[in-house]
């Protein structure tokens, strides 16, 4: 019987032809309540991040890199985050076989498995750069952010008067939030051929979702239309954009009704259990 994963095969994303488990697509659990439709103007959360920082545990996450005997880890993990910070749309998995392939190492598949598995502390990083610079960019220069999630306490910007961090929520409270907030903010948690829950909930809250990239998203969605994209390695210009579209409410409420549309048609929960009943039967 096959083995379903949602949004990657395992820990394995560059090897799920190998592994050989189908891969889905998250889909939305919304809990608002079914056809609320507050208008984009009635709004009182400019721009509403869930999603807890694990900066302050990944540490606990290491494992002892002395157990790796043909290859300095040390220098393996400051090599390979130093390559995702440069290029974001590089998986860590292909980023560690690179390396490895440039000093000389060429595993077999399931040697190659397990080393990516015990350094999978590497992904853990990079996310956790990324969504707290995403954030932080925000508030930064002049966009007011409603955050929720555990850890973001270790920030020395959490005071940020354009920064109002509520702590932690139910996960299953987040829908209804999202309800009342103008733009759903998302970064992915490292999935370059995936999505995340946040994007189709965020939708059906007839929010506009402003999200990352990747190549499903691209494949499924046209930026501007049902939601609007952002590229990690142009961080910079998040402001700007998020700026334009909190100046524009007719424009932002034809993107949340566009991207409501697509999400209750196409990513609902009940569309993924279709796929999996298609599969297997």
């Amino acid at each position: 019987m096959p083995l379903f994963f949602w949004g990657r095969v395992g820990v394995y994303y560059e090897y799920k032809s190998k592994a050989g488990c189908p891969t889905l697509q998250y889909g939305s659990y919304s809990s608002a309540p079914p056809g609320e439709k507050k208008p984009i103007r009635e709004r009182g959360i400019e721009v509403l991040y869930a999603g807890g920082l694990s900066r302050g545990v990944v540490g606990h996450m290491v494992p002892d890199l002395n157990e790796f005997a043909d290859f300095d880890a040390d220098r393996l993990t400051r090599e390979v985050l130093d390559d995702l910070l440069h290029h974001p749309k590089k998986t860590t998995e292909a980023a560690i076989e690179e390396y490895l392939n440039r000093i000389g190492i060429h595993y077999p598949d399931e040697t190659l498995r397990e080393v990516i598995r015990k350094l999978r502390f590497l992904d853990s990083y990079i996310t956790s750069f990324f969504r707290e610079m995403t954030v932080k960019l925000l508030v930064e220069n002049g966009v007011k952010v409603t955050l929720y999630g555990a850890g973001w306490d270790v920030c020395d910007w959490i005071d940020h008067p354009n920064l109002d961090y509520r702590g932690v929520v139910p996960a299953q409270e987040i829908p209804k939030l999202m309800t009342d907030a103008k733009i759903v903010l998302n970064t992915m948690t490292w999935f370059k051929d995936g999505s995340h829950d946040r994007v189709f909930n965020g939708m059906l809250a007839r929010a506009v979702v402003v999200t990352d990239t990747s190549g499903y998203m691209k494949e499924e969605f046209t930026d501007g239309r049902e939601l609007v994209f952002f590229e990690l390695d142009q961080l910079m210009k998040l402001p700007e954009r998020v700026k334009e579209l909190i100046g524009d409410e007719a424009a932002m409420q034809q993107i949340a009704d566009c991207g409501y549309a697509a999400a209750s048609e196409h990513h609902r929960m009940e569309n993924r259990f279709d796929e999996m009943l298609r599969i297997i039967s």
